[in-house]
């Protein structure tokens, strides 16, 4: 097990991040969430597909500029911003990353120019996609952000995920309930092209934890999208499905082969 990088400490209060809503009510609502209500955590962060950051310019999943060179990923964790039982909760998936994958998550040097900074200095569980360059931060809410599927989720966005249902062809397998979902959410189902959020070759993956709840950005109680195969229920996922590591893999092999042939 790596130890933990750590950075100083920074002022304490939630401070407002660009395109976030109120970080007050956000904080708020956060928490007050519970697993009753069937969605995710991160999908009440008042951002962008509710937990995405989006600077100007970015392609996020399909673009070699949002990938972390030789699949080597920098970050560091405020000590002071967690407990000592978070902590463990953040590690354990750093080390989930470094044993699943062919990716190595390691604590930042002086020398590293881009890095993850995991903080809790905002309201909400929310990363950008992919490398940003520079320092880029990662933020985990105390104490609901801290659970093992959001912490995966997260860290999966930075590492270059978009959302599953953003991809191309959704409406193929989700029929989605637009008079069920929030008037002011609606823009959260905006399906990107192929060369914005690809497959890899990989199926459509339902269990995908990049998924939404079927629940996600609900008005009125009623589900926001439903599944057109049979069988299959939109829960909240906690862990990594096969069809994500396998995706990660494809996605990052060519940098992690250069890597091991250094």
């Amino acid at each position: 097990m790596q130890a933990l990088c750590f950075i100083q400490a920074v002022p304490s209060g939630k401070s407002l991040v660009f395109g976030q809503e109120d970080p007050d009510l956000v904080e708020k609502e956060i928490n007050e969430w519970d697993d009753s209500q069937g969605d995710n955590v991160w999908e009440h962060s008042g951002l962008d597909e509710g937990d995405i950051i989006r600077p100007v310019g970015r392609n996020g999943l399909r673009s070699k500029s949002a990938r972390w060179p030789l699949g080597v990923i920098p970050y560091r964790v405020s000590s002071d911003h967690f407990t000592e039982k978070e902590l463990k909760k953040i590690q354990m998936v750093i080390d989930e990353y470094n044993s699943k994958t062919c990716l190595e998550l390691r604590p930042m040097i002086d020398s590293d120019e881009n890095w993850i900074d995991i903080v809790n200095s905002y309201a909400g569980c929310w990363s950008s996609v992919g490398m940003q360059g520079g320092g880029q931060i990662l933020n985990l809410q105390t104490p609901m952000c801290i659970r093992n599927g959001t912490i995966r989720h997260e860290m999966l966005h930075a590492i270059g995920f978009e959302h599953q249902q953003s991809s191309s062809n959704r409406d193929k397998f989700l029929k989605i309930n637009w008079e069920n979902i929030n008037d002011n959410k609606k823009h959260n189902f905006i399906k990107y092209p192929e060369s914005r959020v690809g497959n890899f070759g990989m199926e459509y993956d339902y269990s995908s934890i990049m998924h939404y709840s079927g629940m996600a950005f609900t008005k009125n109680g009623r589900p926001t999208m439903e599944p057109r195969k049979s069988g299959v229920t939109l829960i909240r996922k906690n862990d990594f499905s096969e069809g994500d590591l396998k995706k990660l893999g494809v996605m990052y092999k060519e940098e992690c082969d250069k890597r091991m042939k250094t």
